[in-house]
Protein backbone atom coordinates (compact mmCIF):
# COMPACT_ATOMS: atom_id res chain seq x y z
CA UNK A 1 0.00 0.00 0.00
CA UNK A 2 2.61 2.28 0.53
CA UNK A 3 4.28 1.93 -2.75
CA UNK A 4 1.21 3.26 -4.30
CA UNK A 5 0.39 5.57 -1.91
CA UNK A 6 4.07 7.12 -2.63
CA UNK A 7 2.66 7.10 -6.37
CA UNK A 8 -0.19 9.07 -5.88
CA UNK A 9 1.51 11.76 -3.87
CA UNK A 10 4.07 11.80 -6.44
CA UNK A 11 1.00 12.71 -8.94
CA UNK A 12 -0.73 15.20 -7.06
CA UNK A 13 2.77 17.00 -5.83
CA UNK A 14 2.77 17.68 -9.98
CA UNK A 15 -1.25 18.76 -9.97
CA UNK A 16 -2.39 15.49 -11.28
CA UNK A 17 -5.90 14.54 -9.63
CA UNK A 18 -6.60 10.79 -9.44
CA UNK A 19 -9.88 9.62 -9.41
CA UNK A 20 -10.13 6.29 -10.83
CA UNK A 21 -7.83 3.41 -10.71
CA UNK A 22 -7.84 -0.14 -12.73
CA UNK A 23 -5.98 -2.68 -10.97
CA UNK A 24 -6.13 -6.49 -11.13
CA UNK A 25 -6.60 -8.75 -8.21
CA UNK A 26 -3.37 -8.65 -6.59
CA UNK A 27 -4.44 -4.58 -4.95
CA UNK A 28 -7.77 -6.29 -4.19
CA UNK A 29 -6.21 -6.03 -0.15
CA UNK A 30 -5.69 -2.42 -0.55
CA UNK A 31 -9.22 -1.29 -1.87
CA UNK A 32 -10.61 0.12 1.39
CA UNK A 33 -7.88 2.02 1.86
CA UNK A 34 -7.78 3.35 -1.93
CA UNK A 35 -11.45 4.30 -1.59
CA UNK A 36 -11.29 6.13 1.64
CA UNK A 37 -8.58 8.61 -0.39
CA UNK A 38 -11.69 9.22 -2.45
CA UNK A 39 -10.18 7.34 -5.43
CA UNK A 40 -12.37 4.79 -7.54
CA UNK A 41 -10.95 1.43 -8.03
CA UNK A 42 -11.43 -1.28 -10.56
CA UNK A 43 -10.60 -4.57 -9.54
CA UNK A 44 -10.15 -7.20 -12.01
CA UNK A 45 -9.18 -10.99 -11.67
CA UNK A 46 -5.49 -11.94 -11.13
CA UNK A 47 -3.73 -11.96 -14.58
CA UNK A 48 -7.01 -10.67 -16.27
CA UNK A 49 -6.27 -8.73 -19.24
CA UNK A 50 -7.78 -4.84 -19.05
CA UNK A 51 -8.61 -3.39 -21.61
CA UNK A 52 -9.89 0.16 -20.73
CA UNK A 53 -6.46 0.40 -19.40
CA UNK A 54 -4.80 -0.51 -23.31
CA UNK A 55 -7.13 2.64 -24.73
CA UNK A 56 -6.23 4.47 -21.99
CA UNK A 57 -2.28 4.50 -22.91
CA UNK A 58 -3.46 4.47 -26.45
CA UNK A 59 -5.14 7.73 -26.23
CA UNK A 60 -2.29 9.62 -23.92
CA UNK A 61 -0.03 8.35 -26.41
CA UNK A 62 -2.15 10.33 -29.35
CA UNK A 63 -3.04 13.39 -27.13
CA UNK A 64 0.85 14.05 -25.87
CA UNK A 65 2.63 16.25 -28.28
CA UNK A 66 6.04 14.54 -29.29
CA UNK A 67 9.10 15.87 -30.26
CA UNK A 68 11.72 14.31 -32.43
CA UNK A 69 15.32 14.73 -31.14
CA UNK A 70 18.20 13.97 -32.97
CA UNK A 71 21.64 12.21 -30.55
CA UNK A 72 24.56 11.12 -32.69
CA UNK A 73 22.63 10.83 -35.98
CA UNK A 74 19.77 8.38 -34.11
CA UNK A 75 15.96 9.99 -34.53
CA UNK A 76 14.48 9.64 -31.05
CA UNK A 77 10.65 10.46 -30.57
CA UNK A 78 10.90 11.52 -26.95
CA UNK A 79 6.97 12.40 -25.19
CA UNK A 80 7.40 16.08 -24.82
Amino acid sequence: MIPLKQVIEAYKARVFHIRHILVDGQLEHAQKHIEQMGIIINVTSCDVHVPEIKRFIIMVKERVPQKTEHLDGIQHNVMA
